[in-house]
């Protein structure tokens, strides 16, 4: 089996390359996974991106907690299709890929959690929503 698998850069869905020299290939015995290769016309949407977005964390948080509370359904399409792929190309046995879809949704279904993840990355949870003191200036 094959899966080529697009960008998607800014909600838009880059028309995957002809090319073989633009595609990376990973291989899992007979399958394959097909990924393009980032190019400079990639880096430039990502940063010519609206730079004015005026998304707030609990925005973000709340996002993802909704999408946690999808991967708790079982018949979810997006989640048996990830654990079909993990016994496909990764080999794992049926309640292995369970147990790593419900990791899933337990991380995406803690608030807390995914704050946590943000103060701890990026130094404060609040990083995105105000400006923060750092050394001898202000970033946002």
């Amino acid at each position: 089996m094959t899966k080529k698998i697009s960008f998607i850069i800014n909600g838009q869905v880059e028309i995957f390359p002809e090319g073989d020299d633009l595609v990376q290939s990973i291989n899992f015995g007979d399958n394959s996974v097909y990924l393009p290769i980032l190019n400079d016309s990639h880096v430039k949407n990502i940063i010519d991106c609206n730079g004015n977005n005026e998304l707030r964390l609990h925005n973000i948080v709340n996002f993802l907690y909704t999408v946690g509370q999808r991967w708790k359904n079982e018949e979810y399409s997006r989640r048996r299709t990830y654990i079909r792929d993990l016994k496909k190309y990764m080999g794992y046995s049926e309640e292995m890929a369970k147990l790593e879809a419900n990791w899933i949704s337990m991380i995406l279904c803690s608030k807390g959690g995914l704050y946590d993840v943000v103060e701890n990355e990026l130094g404060s949870r609040h990083i995105m929503d105000e400006w923060l003191p750092q050394d001898e200036s202000y970033v946002r």
